[in-house]
């Protein structure tokens, strides 16, 4: 799910455009999703094209989108090309599309996404196509003439019907025949006429002219704008601003890093208060968002609402949304109500993201939001809804939770020290519930290793008794303790080649998982924790295979996850249960539909008893009523086996 186009009339009424939910395929089709309740509540409607660069509304009913149909790709190794351009129009707030304009196209898509189209009212409208600027003048749409043949139209703004800004490209005044400046067209007779009011050169002399483009043009009113350049060669961009109707314009941010990461959007809501948002794109820095509240002075950086960010919208009132990322395509929704200081997800339904421990059918605790709070959530419809509650905060690291029961549970977070630069354990310890938490930490010796600390699995067997289990093809690592996580004792158990996944059985025995390459087989391996080697536990001839994840919910029964990678052309990994009854020493092959449309990136499995479970994969939660034997999404959806 991506979420391609957003746009809010008010603080409670808002639509987003979204590709429909599926396997990795750049064909998929659109679909609105909008919200009357500020997103309490979303109803979604299929919308035509297969790519959408441009949402707007002049009212509840009326609306128009620029999109790109005819792709022709199979799957995201290939160019995403768009043979045609449409402007469609809805009439009744996005249940019924109508085609407006349309012409042929060979459009591709590219990064970052911007918006391309403003709508003024119900009568005027504009968006820019394959580099020229169209204007809505009742139902028809016209190309707009600025005069200047070798200007090129990248971003647009208009505070009215009547008074609008371009920014774009054009050759430079003087220099070499192929530089350009950036250059802000402005109207003030609904785009009839155009004049340029100013040209922005690049970040510096040794700037690469060619490269030089618009990343963004903002008017908060008629009055008060902000542009934005992009210079690649230099990695950045300055930001100018006018307060004048674009008459004059002052440089108030200069070499504002615009790559690595990539600034992606900007929205400002008066003269002073400000965002800029910004995704990782080639990384390795990660993006967010930057919030100004003097006109582009100064920025500081926005917690809690993500570090890959795409579009934001903010208002006068303090109100706004964001949208950030996730792997895998899986985009969400975030609202503020006082201006970027504090957050909450809206959309889609809150979700935990590294971990999950039920109690019983109904009540659940879980870790990390889609936005990356560090928090743990709970729910009490069996994983229906979940409600965000306790901040862990600081800079660990919620990675693991397990809970005895609805009052007692542990969450593990590691911490890394500033000074030595080593991981260390934060254990939180509750007996309310997870409303408040007492802090037991543990930081290991020189010679103990951590490294792959945040991918442990947490288990306690009743309130003293617990271990965490880690490692990787060196070494596998048992942190166990036997006074509730005040202190702990650290075992290293030397792996059999190939093997590099680590759980415990109900038994108290070491497990080991290997993966497996074109024509070879999955082996597993098993060891009481004080014998001095390895027993074969298993082995399944199936090629290109990975443990993922598992969950042993007694002594004998136990549940290993695995992905086969997949073929072209979607390329997807194919999930697979594994069960025992008898500890891990002989194993059973349950295949996870396809139709589930399912992850295994960061997949997480957690069994009650031998026949309801949870596998938690990257925005789906599926339950099963019959040890794996069938799934279904949590949410109601069909049935598969």
């Amino acid at each position: 799910m991506e979420i391609q186009q957003i746009h809010f009339l008010s603080a409670t009424t808002g639509w987003m455009i979204q590709n429909q939910d599926g396997s990795l395929k750049t064909q998929r089709p659109l679909e609105l999703v909008s919200t009357r309740d500020g997103g309490r509540s979303w109803s979604k409607q299929a919308m035509p094209g297969q790519l959408a660069t441009g949402l707007g509304f002049a009212d509840a009913k009326n609306g128009w989108a620029v999109v790109y149909d005819g792709n022709k790709a199979k799957d995201l190794a290939q160019s995403s090309v768009y043979a045609r351009a449409d402007i469609v129009h809805t009439a009744d707030g996005g249940r019924t599309w109508q085609t407006q304009w349309s012409q042929a196209s060979t459009y591709a898509a590219s990064f970052p996404a911007g918006r391309y189209l403003v709508v003024a009212d119900k009568s005027h409208a504009y968006a820019i196509v394959e580099n020229k600027l169209m204007m809505l003048r009742g139902d028809k749409w016209s190309p707009a003439a600025f005069g200047r043949k070798d200007f090129v139209p990248q971003h647009l703004s208009f505070a009215d019907a009547r008074n609008g800004w371009v920014s774009g490209i054009m050759p430079a005044a003087s220099g070499a025949i192929d530089s350009y400046d950036v250059v802000v067209m402005h109207t003030s007779d609904g785009g009839r006429t155009w004049s340029k009011q100013f040209a922005a050169g690049g970040t510096d002399e040794n700037s690469d002219p060619e490269m030089l483009s618009s990343r963004a043009i903002d008017f908060a009113d008629s009055h008060n704008g902000y542009l934005l350049t992009d210079d690649p060669s230099m990695m950045a961009g300055d930001l100018y601003r006018t307060s004048d109707g674009g008459a004059h314009w002052t440089k108030v941010q200069s070499k504002l890093r615009s790559h690595r990461p990539t600034l992606t959007d900007m929205d400002f809501a008066d003269g002073k208060n400000g965002w800029l948002s910004a995704a990782p794109g080639a990384g390795p820095n990660e993006g967010g968002l930057m919030i100004t509240r003097d006109g582009g002075r100064t920025f500081e950086s926005a917690e809690g609402v993500g570090y890959d960010l795409s579009f934001v919208q903010l208002a006068k009132s303090g109100k706004g949304f964001a949208v950030g990322g996730t792997s895998m395509n899986r985009d969400y929704l975030v609202r503020t109500d006082d201006g970027g200081k504090s957050w909450s997800a809206v959309y889609p339904t809150p979700l935990p993201t590294n971990g999950m421990s039920f109690v019983d059918a109904k009540r659940g605790y879980g870790i990390g939001t889609f936005s990356g709070e560090n928090r743990l959530l709970t729910t009490a419809d069996g994983g229906r809804t979940w409600t965000p509650g306790y901040e862990f905060g600081g800079s660990r690291r919620a990675f693991a939770v397990d809970f005895l029961n609805a009052d007692e549970g542990w969450v593990a977070a590691s911490t890394t020290d500033e000074t030595s630069g080593q991981t260390g354990l934060d254990l939180l310890h509750t007996k309310d519930g997870g409303r408040s938490f007492k802090l037991l930490s543990w930081r290991p010796e020189e010679d103990q290793d951590t490294f792959a600390l945040d991918s442990a699995a947490l288990r306690f067997s009743d309130s003293l008794h617990g271990t965490l289990v880690y490692g990787d093809a060196n070494q596998a690592i048992v942190l166990s303790t036997a006074d509730g996580g005040r202190s702990w004792a650290y075992n290293v158990h030397s792996p059999k080649p190939g093997v590099y996944r680590y759980a415990l059985n109900g038994r108290g025995d070491l497990l080991s998982f290997g993966g497996s390459v074109q024509n070879e087989s999955v082996e597993f391996f098993r060891k009481s924790a004080d014998a001095p080697a390895w027993s074969p536990a298993g082995r399944w001839a199936r090629s290109r295979t990975s443990p993922i994840a598992f969950s042993f919910p007694d002594r004998d029964r136990g549940y290993l996850l695995t992905g086969t990678a997949g073929e072209a052309p979607d390329y997807k990994t194919k999930l697979s249960l594994l069960v025992t009854e008898d500890g891990g020493a002989s194993w059973t092959l349950h295949p996870i539909a396809d139709g589930l449309d399912v992850y295994d990136y960061g997949a997480k499995l957690d069994f009650l008893d031998a026949r309801k479970g949870w596998l938690l994969t990257p925005g789906r939660l599926l339950t099963t009523e019959d040890g794996g034997l069938s799934w279904k999404l949590v949410d109601g959806g069909d049935t598969r086996k």
